[in-house]
């Protein structure tokens, strides 16, 4: 997405099965700075990440003996060919300072779902908000919050283990949920449609966005993506929302769509 001129962490990949070429990957990876963040190209709720601290020139991931960087790129060149899975070696990013109570210091995450319509124009029609906390180092094992499409607010908040019970504060800060804005939302909304249009033959797709203290960032997107968040945290199904009537519309007007 880097090609599209769209914002996204420093990225590089260690592919599966690569060969012999940790030189190569030692400059990129001290180029991500001091943190870094590794998820599997195909992975699911941050199942099979990891955070990586660098210090005096030597990295460790919680509290595992410090490697070099050349240790490190193969211990991630075995996890990629362990799982069958490209490796993504990111910069891991920081909220943005209106989000800080908002988390345990692990970044929060927009989920966001927009459509393709029969104008062209991409639509945003879902969003909810990650919100980490506990000893969790990802988003998806906190508070999960419903989010005001129109202007950006954060509405009713549920713990992701337990959906069933409702959240008024966060659990670590005290931090009131209810009534936090997303910052800089408009430019988040015109930042996912400009990335929509990026993907060619994409109907309906499912983004996640950290926010920094610069400008929204995207983190993936997602062709395949569940909907159970949307659809506990509004209390309905996800064919009585906006969503509902839009796979029927855009087959009847699949022909403006191509």
């Amino acid at each position: 997405m880097s090609n599209c001129d769209l914002p996204v962490p420093k990225t590089f990949v260690v592919p599966k099965e690569s060969p012999d070429a940790d030189e190569q990957l030692d400059a990129p990876l001290k180029d991500l700075g001091s943190r870094l963040w590794v998820k599997p190209r195909t992975g699911f709720a941050g199942i099979g990440s990891e955070e990586w601290q660098l210090k005096d020139g030597k990295y460790r991931k919680s509290d595992e003996p410090w490697l070099k960087a050349i240790e490190v790129l193969r211990h991630l060149r075995a996890k990629a060919d362990l799982e069958k899975c490209d490796q993504l070696v990111q910069e891991r990013l920081t909220n943005h300072p209106s989000l800080e109570e908002l988390s345990n210091g692990a970044l929060c995450v927009l989920r966001a779902v927009t459509i393709s319509t029969p104008n062209g124009d991409p639509l945003l029609v879902l969003a909810y908000m990650d919100l980490p906390c506990g000893e969790a180092n990802k988003s998806s094992e906190g508070v999960v919050v419903d989010v005001d499409i129109d202007n950006g607010w954060l509405l009713g908040a549920r713990l992701h283990r337990d959906m069933d019970v409702d959240i008024t504060f966060h659990p670590d800060t005290g931090k009131t949920i209810s009534g936090c804005c997303i910052p800089d939302w408009s430019n988040c909304k015109t930042l996912l449609q400009r990335a929509h249009r990026q993907i060619q033959g994409a109907d309906c797709l499912a983004w996640d966005l950290g926010f920094t203290s610069n400008d929204p960032v995207i983190l993936e997107a997602n062709a395949g993506f569940c909907l159970d968040e949307f659809q506990r945290l509004k209390q309905r199904p996800v064919g009585q929302t906006i969503l509902g009537p839009a796979p029927a519309d855009l087959l009847e007007h699949r022909d403006l769509l191509e």
